[in-house]
């Protein structure tokens, strides 16, 4: 019975021990928030899922429409361009309208043709890179090469010899020789006697005795006499002004307002205006008399006249 007793209470102790526990466990719970619920996903249902894939499949056949016809093969290489053309112009004209035939055989739209900028210069029209060049004959020769319109002299390249490119303006009397193949002018004031001139353009505006050897166009503003046969590209006689040519005169092109005295041997066309007046014979491909304009000599007509120099003879080219 002893042995019962101290077993009771011993018993008796642990329970209210685990009962004290046990309550604090439940206070403790019952501080603590409640749990959350676990979150369901929401369910679609499936027309929905069937409406939006119907809308994406019209959206994308909008963008992109597709034709019926065939794309037409576009080779690059039978229908590409010259590097020279390719430098210029934008992207769109480099490839020559491709891109537009491409959209054309994707697309049943009309195709964009491709617009060239406003910077563009066509191959022909685009400035040459390099100086300006112009013709030059050489005095002894007769050879003709072009040089830089800048340069102020040159050499023959078949005789070497020195030619001299300045312009030369006689303000008072000259009877000195001029050797040149820029231009002279003769001033009013001024006046040439017994001399030879060689240049490339001739205007006398005063009185001249000499012999011309013109390569360019002789415009005679004043009376006066040319010894020897002149040659020109154009000749030039205005009014109130009688030139004398004892021994002829060749050019590409003759206009006479004034008077010319001596034969005139024209490759292009001989235009005699109303003060004009020729007492010469007139060989040409075609002659113009103006009412009022005269030809006191023989008049042929020539379809074939060449008037240009001839090279000499023991000279050799240094190129």
């Amino acid at each position: 019975e002893e042995k019962l007793e101290t077993f009771a209470k011993k018993t008796k102790g642990k329970k209210g021990r685990r009962g004290k526990a046990g309550k604090r466990a439940a206070r403790k719970k019952q501080q603590e928030p409640a749990s959350s619920e676990p979150e369901v996903e929401p369910r679609i249902s499936k027309p929905v899922i069937e409406q939006t894939e119907l809308a994406l499949k019209e959206e994308t056949s909008s963008k992109v429409p597709v034709s019926d016809e065939t794309p037409t093969e576009v080779r690059l290489g039978k229908q590409s361009q010259p590097v020279e053309t390719l430098k210029q112009g934008s992207m769109s004209a480099m490839f020559g309208g491709v891109i537009d035939r491409l959209a054309g055989a994707v697309g049943s739209g009309a195709a964009t043709h491709p617009k060239m900028p406003p910077t563009f210069v066509p191959a022909s029209a685009a400035k040459k890179s390099g100086p300006e060049k112009r013709p030059v004959r050489c005095f002894e020769c007769n050879h003709q090469q072009m040089v830089s319109i800048a340069a102020s002299s040159t050499q023959c390249a078949r005789c070497s010899i020195y030619i001299s490119l300045e312009d030369h303006d006689i303000s008072g009397v000259w009877s000195q020789n001029i050797r040149t193949r820029g231009n002279v002018r003769v001033g009013k004031k001024g006046s040439v006697v017994g001399c030879d001139i060689a240049c490339h353009d001739l205007e006398v505006l005063g009185p001249i005795s000499a012999s011309v050897d013109c390569s360019g166009n002789a415009i005679f503003r004043h009376s006066g006499r040319v010894m020897g046969s002149m040659h020109c590209r154009t000749l030039v006689v205005e009014k109130k002004s009688e030139v004398v040519f004892p021994q002829g005169v060749l050019a590409e092109s003759v206009d006479v307002y004034g008077t010319v005295v001596g034969n005139i041997t024209c490759a292009g066309t001989i235009r005699i205006w109303k003060s004009g007046k020729v007492e010469g014979d007139a060989t040409a491909r075609g002659v113009d008399l103006k009412d009022g304009g005269v030809l006191s000599g023989r008049m042929s007509i020539q379809p074939l006249i060449d008037i240009t120099l001839p090279e000499k003879k023991g000279y050799q080219k240094n190129f």
